[in-house]
């Protein structure tokens, strides 16, 4: 398990694929010891982490078929690419 620390004795897990795949007993393990951890997935924190910082990949896909949407109707590239910037909590 890849997990840098952070002030205070907590941990952050990264993002690699076998900690997806062991996230249970990555959090499991955290919770034994008593550790605040940070995720880089939403599943992580759906079996009992303690918190995860990340995107929403269906937002992101939903910005980007807007941005392909106002080009292909003629806007500019460059003033299409920021404007309106996903920001939900889930």
């Amino acid at each position: 398990m890849a997990a840098t620390s952070i002030s205070r004795g907590g941990r952050g897990v990264s993002d690699e694929p076998e900690n997806l795949t062991h996230r249970q007993l990555i959090v499991e393990l955290a919770q034994i010891g008593r550790l605040p951890a940070i995720y880089p997935w939403r599943e992580a924190v759906e079996v009992g982490g303690f918190m995860a910082y990340t995107f929403n990949i269906v937002d992101l896909f939903r910005h980007a078929a807007s941005i392909i949407d106002r080009i292909l109707k003629g806007a500019k590239p460059a003033r299409s690419l920021f404007t309106n910037l996903p920001s939900s909590s889930w």
